[in-house]
């Protein structure tokens, strides 16, 4: 009889409802105020094996949200795919991260919100 359940081979690391207010878009008037800019962020590590007993054994959050707020810190981005592509090439040089799911959505357009999501996995 076959098992139920396997274990699986990554955990998922996820940043919800992530704001930041950065300068985006390629508009004129884009260029003149920040936006507010909502980021999801689902990040599927490689398991370590055993329970996390230290600081070391977990792979951060923290990882993936100064990231973002670095590179958006780095100046004007024109579109929400150039933010998440950044976004999924940071987190993917990290050796334990194996697929990144990026939500970029600008929340100042429109009522609502309009965005891009990519899924990007790491090269072998």
């Amino acid at each position: 009889m076959k098992p139920m359940f396997t274990e699986p081979l990554t955990d998922t690391i996820i940043v919800r409802d992530f704001v930041v207010t950065m300068m985006i878009g390629i508009f004129p008037h884009e260029y003149l105020k920040p936006q507010r800019v909502r980021f999801n962020i689902d990040v599927d590590i490689s398991r370590i094996g055993h329970v996390p007993t230290d600081i070391h054994d977990v792979f951060s959050y923290d990882y993936v949200t100064d990231g973002v707020l670095a590179l958006a810190d780095e100046g004007h981005v024109l579109f929400v795919e150039q933010i998440a592509e950044r976004i999924a090439a940071h987190v993917l040089r990290h050796n334990r991260a194996e697929r990144i799911r990026v939500m970029v959505e600008k929340l100042d357009i429109r009522p609502g919100s309009v965005g891009v999501e990519i899924i990007r996995c790491r090269r072998p």
